[in-house]
């Protein structure tokens, strides 16, 4: 597991076991709460940089990467609803987050604040 000197994902990090990939625990539910765009009129998920996010007891800012990576660990990662929509991976070049809910991409992250 990485340490806090060699991660530059911007994801809290803690060493407990019970903890998962950068300290984010896995059986505890993480929500985007805003987006950042580049630039910052676009409207397309490819265009989101990074992610602010929250949990139970904390709260950060992660690249797209960092954030991509994460799900691809198998964390679940949601956007709030009604109801909640479930973050995904597309995988374009890079890949980016999209929500999905029903079967169907959503844009429940477009919708979200922008910071």
């Amino acid at each position: 597991m990485a340490n806090d000197a060699d991660c530059q994902c911007g994801l809290i990090y803690s060493s407990p076991p019970s903890q998962g990939h950068h300290g984010l625990r896995v059986d505890m539910s993480t929500y985007i709460t805003h987006v950042r765009l580049s630039p910052p009129n676009s409207n397309d998920h490819q265009h989101i940089t990074h992610v602010r996010w929250q949990q139970t007891s904390k709260s950060g800012e992660s690249t797209k990467a960092a954030m991509v990576a994460f799900i691809q660990e198998g964390n679940t990662v949601w956007v709030a609803g009604p109801p909640d929509a479930q973050v995904g991976v597309v995988n374009g070049n890079p890949p980016y987050l999209r929500t999905h809910a029903d079967g169907q991409w959503t844009n429940n992250l477009l919708s979200l604040p922008r910071f």
